[in-house]
């Protein structure tokens, strides 16, 4: 069983996890996750130390909230705030333009604050479209309203998300800027990076720095010099997004000889252009086969 994170983060590896976390060392002293966004990876895999880490300081106040409160008391200011700003108590697909008012002056409120409530930025995107954590060039949260809710649901993932993260460390830190010196051949990293062949939002000016093609090469880099070491990595990332090839990701996968296991996964969540997808796994721990692991 895999628990779900509580941050509604696009692009998160909740399907995935029983495809890969399989693939990932059975012991591991330290566990690295760089890009740890939702932290639903962080959340589900065991090591004797977990350290969580992303580059979007947002993201990161919002999982070291989930770790801090105590959730029945947060629940209870949800409720409250759900009743007094007349938000929607439950899920409404046909009309999306339902108690928009009030997740309107809730976020103006929340954008105005000289001392913003992260706990009010988390509501905020449970209501916003498609969950999305997006600012402004102002650093205004400008998330347009959606057709979800806070709801129990919402809840359950707080209390599981909070529990599991009592046990992990968490990073707000330029991936550049890790000592990997450090880490040894009984830690395991794992890295979702932004994908250069896609146009997600995590992936938007300033999210991640402007993560671009050199970033890339600099990140295999990296991986080339831990897997020297005998230092065991994990990385997921697409060949092909929507029909689009992501060339110097194959090349170099092909030049270093390392382990690649091909999700099929199609999927198109905005429904524009070709649907057609090769997400891939790719690490330096060896299998005798490649998986092609089929996803339904």
């Amino acid at each position: 069983m895999f628990f779900e994170s509580a941050i509604p983060y696009m692009g998160n590896k909740y399907k995935l996890l029983k495809y890969i976390i399989p693939l990932f060392p059975t012991e591991c002293a330290t566990f690295y996750d760089l890009f740890g966004g939702s932290g639903v990876v962080s959340m589900n895999y065991k090591a004797d130390r977990r350290v969580y880490n992303d580059f979007n300081e947002n993201i990161v106040a919002l999982q070291e909230m989930i770790k801090r409160e105590d959730i029945e008391q947060l629940d209870a200011l949800y409720t409250k705030i759900v009743v007094e700003y007349n938000l929607r108590q439950k899920s409404n697909k046909k009309d999306s333009k339902k108690n928009e008012q009030g997740f309107l002056r809730l976020r103006d409120e929340y954008n105005r604050s000289q001392d913003r409530d992260i706990r009010i930025l988390f509501l905020l995107c449970c209501y916003s479209m498609n969950h999305i954590i997006r600012f402004n060039t102002d650093s205004e949260f400008n998330g347009s309203n959606g057709n979800d809710s806070y709801n129990k649901i919402i809840k359950n993932r707080l209390l599981a998300h909070h529990r599991l993260f009592q046990g992990v460390e968490i990073w707000n830190r330029d991936v550049f800027d890790i000592d990997f010196t450090q880490i040894t051949e009984n830690d395991f990293v794992y890295l979702d990076p932004p994908y250069l062949n896609t146009t997600a939002v995590y992936n938007e000016k300033g999210a991640f720095g402007n993560w671009d093609r050199e970033c890339d090469l600099r990140l295999f880099g990296i991986l080339d010099e831990l897997n020297g070491r005998n230092v065991r990595f994990g990385m997921s990332n697409v060949f092909v997004c929507r029909g689009r090839e992501n060339t110097h990701l194959i090349e170099w996968c092909n030049d270093r000889g390392y382990q690649v296991h091909h999700l099929d996964r199609n999927y198109n969540p905005f429904s524009r252009g070709s649907s057609y997808n090769d997400e891939v796994y790719i690490t330096n721990i060896k299998t005798k086969v490649a998986k092609q692991l089929t996803l339904f």
